[in-house]
């Protein structure tokens, strides 16, 4: 991930020192993440990563902030959605590889309208168990 902390002066309202001072010894000369593996792209300590890389367990606790219920799960992983898709398009642009690879795989998008049926992104609503769910399009419904 691009972690120009230079770019990100709200983060010491987001983090503690602590996990103030990890993030600034994550970033490369360059702005990468030490841990990010340009060629896989993906990340070597994926299940030892800080808290604050876990997208949804770090902005849970920031959601109300935003006006957002960290309970309701459609409108949490929209804002996740959001927040990732935000920094993609700041890294690579909205129109980028990296963007379309993101979309084909995420499951919640912010701007999620619950009563439309075709969904931008060819994401979709399914309703299971009472509970609504965004899919993409084509996907299998477990």
């Amino acid at each position: 991930c691009m972690l120009g902390t230079e770019e990100r002066p709200f983060l010491k309202d987001l983090l503690t020192e602590e996990q103030l001072e990890i993030f600034r010894s994550l970033p490369k000369e360059d702005g990468w993440c030490r841990h990010f593996d340009h060629e896989t792209r993906s990340c070597n300590i994926y299940d030892e990563r800080p808290e604050f890389c876990r997208v949804k367990t770090f902005l849970c606790s920031k959601a109300p902030f935003f006006g957002v219920d960290p309970s309701d799960g459609l409108s949490m992983g929209g804002f996740c959605a959001d927040s990732c898709r935000q920094n993609i398009a700041d890294v690579y642009g909205d129109d980028s590889e990296e963007m379309f690879r993101f979309d084909a795989e995420v499951e919640v998008f912010l701007d999620l309208d619950e009563d439309d049926e075709d969904l931008p992104g060819s994401l979709l609503i399914e309703e299971s168990d009472g509970q609504k769910n965004a899919v993409a399009a084509g996907a299998p419904v477990s």
